[in-house]
């Protein structure tokens, strides 16, 4: 019975995690619709965007802090309906000033998500699957983003733009009230192999989060670099997603549905990307723990030439579906290569940190997956403005040649880290074990 209200707990976290991940893509789809409305312009419908993520971005370092603090359960369910409350509010709004309010309100419950349940999946998954568990996890995420904006792009234009926060928020509603009563909350520390047999007798991991393991976390190696990769690594991803449906309508001649499918196809490839590489991180984990590290340097790199590939492909006037067929095939796999790296940097993340530090250190990684991804968009439309779009896709994925390169320390430090940690959690496991 509890192993099945654990695999409750794991499907729920990832049907919870779609629809509010939907959220993110409500609004965009129909800027054109609501600024008609309301009479506003492009800057204010952006304040709206930016708020939004600014929030969102502030409130992930909280959530972070306490879900390494108190039951992610409740955090989860409180967090949502947060978010989705609000969300669901949107469709009654009758002025710009009351959806830029429901949108702010919306930004303070999305940020639960990464922390929270990527401190649940380290206590779900031991350490040798966890790449797997990231996998379902950002295939959910990327799942619901489309999703979001598929709802929002088609029954918006129908019928009208109020209509898609009502649909997308009301499955949580039903959704959380299930996983709080049915799901189990894994105990803290219990995927750890130190503390597996401890917590089976009945022992408890009482250690919790100090505001002092900010500072604490980023001075261990493992942390710091991959920070720092992220920063790098994630430009493309603030430009390529952003621009490609534009370069494609724009420079290479395609219709804006053939362009769109390009785009909502490189989602696709994302998402099958982040799932074929966590189980694939984690096969190469039980050989030796270096691969996993070897495989994101080896994608990260090898997913250029071939994004390369379909920037510079040549497309005739008027195309046609088969001319692009081919650029489309090359671009799935490059961005599904490029993709790997994701659920396997989480997953190292966890076998460095003790289990009362993930929830705040996933939250910096969030932070500084901001910074790269909300540099692309802004540098980008610069650039585009002068050089074109051509040269900011091509500039844009030369980002991960330095990425890969700050991945080349972690060589030496994640083994180490590793080591440190299980000394840590060892001394812990005796002394939980002598208090009994």
């Amino acid at each position: 019975m509890v192993k099945e209200r654990e695999y409750l707990g794991i499907v729920g976290l990832i049907l919870i995690a779609i629809f509010l991940t939907a959220d993110q893509a409500a609004l965009v789809p129909n800027y054109l619709l609501i600024e008609a409305e309301f009479g506003v312009s492009h800057t204010q419908m952006g304040a709206i965007s930016s708020v939004f993520i600014v929030i969102g971005a502030v409130m992930v370092l909280l959530w972070g802090y306490w879900a390494d603090k108190y039951s992610r359960k409740k955090l989860l369910v409180m967090g949502t309906l947060l978010g989705e409350i609000p969300c669901f509010l949107t469709a009654f709004v009758q002025s710009y000033s009351q959806l830029f309010i429901m949108r702010s309100l919306t930004g303070l419950g999305i940020g639960i998500l990464l922390p929270v349940g990527s401190s649940l999946l380290g206590d779900y998954f031991p350490p040798e699957k966890r790449g797997k568990g990231f996998a379902w996890f950002l295939f959910a995420a990327g799942l619901g983003y489309l999703m979001g904006a598929a709802i929002a792009g088609t029954v918006g234009p129908r019928l009208n733009w109020r209509y898609p926060f009502a649909i997308i928020a009301l499955p949580n509603f039903i959704l959380i009230p299930l996983f709080y009563f049915l799901a189990k909350e894994p105990e803290r520390g219990r995927a750890e192999p130190a503390l597996r047999e401890l917590i089976k007798r009945g022992l408890s991991y009482s250690y919790k989060a100090k505001l002092s393991d900010f500072k604490r976390v980023i001075s261990i190696r493992t942390n710091l670099f991959l920070n720092l990769q992220s920063i790098a690594g994630c430009i493309p991803w603030g430009v390529l997603p952003i621009w490609v449906i534009t370069f494609f309508a724009q420079e290479k001649g395609l219709s804006i549905p053939m362009a769109t499918f390009f785009g909502l196809a490189f989602g696709g490839a994302k998402m099958v990307g982040n799932i074929y590489g966590g189980y694939l991180g984690d096969f190469l984990r039980k050989k030796n723990v270096l691969w996993r590290t070897i495989l994101c340097i080896v994608a990260i790199l090898g997913a250029i030439p071939f994004i390369a590939a379909v920037i510079a492909y040549p497309v005739p006037a008027h195309p046609r579906f088969l001319h692009i067929l081919l650029p489309l095939l090359i671009g799935f796999i490059g961005i599904s290569i490029a993709s790997i790296a994701g659920p396997n940097i989480r997953a190292i993340f966890l076998d460095v940190n003790v289990p009362e530090n993930r929830g705040i250190m996933l939250s910096v990684a969030n932070l500084t997956d901001v910074m790269g991804g909300g540099i692309g968009p802004l540098v980008g439309g610069i650039l585009a403005d002068k050089f074109g779009l051509t040269f900011v896709l091509y500039i844009s994925i030369i980002f991960w040649i330095p990425c890969a390169f700050l991945w080349l320390p972690l060589i030496k430090a994640i083994p180490s880290d590793m080591h440190n940690l299980s000394l840590i959690m060892k001394k812990r496991a005796s002394k939980i074990s002598s208090q009994k």
